[in-house]
């Protein structure tokens, strides 16, 4: 069983969202670079993981939200109502930094990989939301009034949304098929690995 690589970080119901990645980067001949680039590309790609895996539970505290608040799901309100929370969330994203950031073992071909993990606490998307709502101008004051007047409610209805969300395909961490996703990876990494340094000495070739 291989251990797991850098920077991987986990979902755990009720509290994070979680993604992790690596990028291949270029290091000069003393191993000093600057990868910045590279490394937004990569924070950008987790963002837009976790973008999706709260996509289903955004959607479910939008209708928990409209059933709480007495607003009907075809009106212009909801239409409003919805957009606001999607740039909520969308603006909270993109401040969202890496949690941990590693790279690896620098090859002959002067190349290493770099690794990112990133965490979303849900406590901290539920805040973000209830700000934002309240802040935004898409939505009616009335809207607001309610929100804030059940502000608790909105709060507890959002976490019990986020609680039993059941994500299909989830693997448990130390079973079975978590360390055979792990040596997958593992595998996945060699070969892209390989694949590259085939590539540059192909190029190289030709430029010869």
């Amino acid at each position: 069983v291989t251990n797991q690589l850098p920077c991987m970080r986990w979902d755990e119901p009720g509290v994070y969202f979680a993604a992790s990645g690596w990028i291949r980067v270029k290091m000069g001949g003393d191993g000093e670079r600057d990868y910045s680039i590279e490394a937004t590309k990569l924070l950008a790609n987790l963002r837009q993981q976790v973008k999706q895996k709260m996509g289903g539970q955004i959607r479910g505290v939008t209708r928990s939200y409209f059933t709480q608040m007495d607003v009907d799901e075809k009106s212009s309100e909801a239409s409003h109502i919805e957009n606001a929370m999607e740039q909520v969330v969308e603006s909270f994203l993109n401040d969202t930094e890496e949690d941990c950031r590693e790279l690896g073992e620098m090859d002959e071909a002067g190349y290493c990989n770099l690794y990112m993990g990133i965490l979303v606490k849900k406590e901290d998307v539920v805040n973000a939301i209830v700000d934002g709502l309240q802040e935004s101008k898409e939505i009616p004051s009335n809207v607001k009034d309610k929100l804030r007047a059940d502000e608790d409610a909105f709060r507890d209805s959002a976490f019990k949304v986020f609680d039993e969300a059941v994500e299909a395909g989830q693997i448990v961490r130390g079973s079975n098929e978590w360390y055979e996703m792990i040596d997958q990876l593992y595998q996945v990494d060699a070969e892209i690995a390989e694949a590259t340094r085939e590539l540059e000495e192909f190029q190289n070739a030709i430029n010869d």
